[in-house]
């Protein structure tokens, strides 16, 4: 990843004071934890914490204008209460001095919104050793994250960024710059493809379907709507004390129910291909806890199709942005193809 905002003395001084913690200079370590924000670890005489700087749009091609404040005191509000849970434990980020689940940081270029967060050994589910947990612990540990959100009372008033009108001006600026710069063409061309071209029209043709599918849902589905993740995946999971933990909640936000659903019975079944068996056992354990309607059951191919499209929209954005060293948006592509071509196969 790139660490936009890195970890000076003057702002480690600033944390101490806001946390009351004696971090170590010196023991700052950077963390490969993605391509949106800052992250690193903070370390003290005696224990180790992850730290996150909230990067926005100005700082990072993945950054986000979110409300980082309300979501995290969101999830603080979901890790108080996982205790209680089966499959799902949450981690719970540490107040400040002034009991609040963020800080506010000068990094003397601009004022960054920072969360603190426990030490956990990041072992993801696709960790070697990781046995024991099945398609149907996932989708049930996701039915109780679901539940927890929405006890929130104003968890629904956060706005999803990452709905089908952001995808399409994430587009318009995938497709500036790819007429800017040359790392995409210079990407496929390496990987044996005629230049952009064809993933540009492919991509416009995805999002244009999606537009008048989207507002047939929303104009005769009622479907479930609640706060969601936003970004369920393997990678934004971990795998701590024989639970499962969603991390990242940065994407939250107030939007159908079923899209989070979609969203990590795919990824969780099989990244590579539509794994129509695996994606009904996802379901089968989120239905443990949580009720899908008729409805929500209808639209799921459709937010198959959109969580696979958003997807392949900003990875590709990371690649004409910042070059190749970035994940595959050719895989999530070609899975939205097969979705648009309607050859899910499933009992639904």
């Amino acid at each position: 990843m790139t660490v936009y905002t890195p970890v000076t003395e003057h702002l480690l001084a600033q944390l101490r004071q806001l946390y009351q913690l004696p971090f170590v200079l010196d023991l700052v370590e950077e963390v490969e934890d993605g391509s949106s924000d800052s992250c690193h670890y903070l370390r003290t005489p005696a224990d180790t914490y992850f730290l996150k700087i909230h990067e926005d749009k100005s700082t990072s091609p993945h950054g986000s204008d979110a409300p980082f404040e309300r979501i995290l005191d969101l999830n603080r509000f979901v890790g108080e209460r996982s205790e209680r849970c089966k499959r799902l434990w949450m981690l719970t980020p540490h107040l400040t001095a002034g009991r609040v689940p963020y800080a506010h940081v000068n990094t003397g270029q601009a004022t960054k919104t920072a969360s603190l967060w426990p030490y956990v050994t990041p072992v993801h589910p696709d960790a070697p050793g990781v046995t024991g947990f099945s398609l149907q612990d996932y989708g049930e540990a996701l039915a109780e994250l679901h539940l927890l959100l929405n006890q929130h009372p104003t968890a629904c008033d956060i706005p999803f960024e990452r709905n089908l009108e952001t995808v399409q001006a994430t587009f318009a600026r995938l497709e500036e710059a790819s007429r800017r710069l040359p790392h995409l063409d210079d990407h496929l061309s390496a990987l044996g493809h005629q230049g952009s071209g064809a993933v540009m029209r492919s991509l416009r043709a995805h999002l244009q379907v999606l537009h008048g599918q989207w507002a047939h849902v929303h104009r005769d589905h009622q479907v479930t709507w609640g706060c969601i993740h936003g970004e369920i995946k393997p990678s934004n999971t971990l795998i701590h004390r024989g639970r499962v933990v969603f991390i990242d909640m940065c994407k939250a936000g107030y939007a159908p129910l079923v899209l989070d659903v979609a969203m990590g019975a795919q990824a969780f079944s099989n990244r590579h291909s539509v794994d129509s068996g695996g994606i009904q056992h996802f379901l089968e354990g989120y239905m443990t806890h949580a009720q899908l309607t008729r409805n929500d059951v209808q639209v799921l191919p459709l937010m198959l199709h959109t969580a696979q499209v958003r997807l392949a929209v900003y990875r590709a954005l990371a690649v004409a942005v910042s070059g190749p060293k970035v994940k595959d948006f050719l895989t999530p592509l070609a899975l939205a193809d097969t979705l648009a071509e309607g050859t899910l196969q499933g009992g639904w």
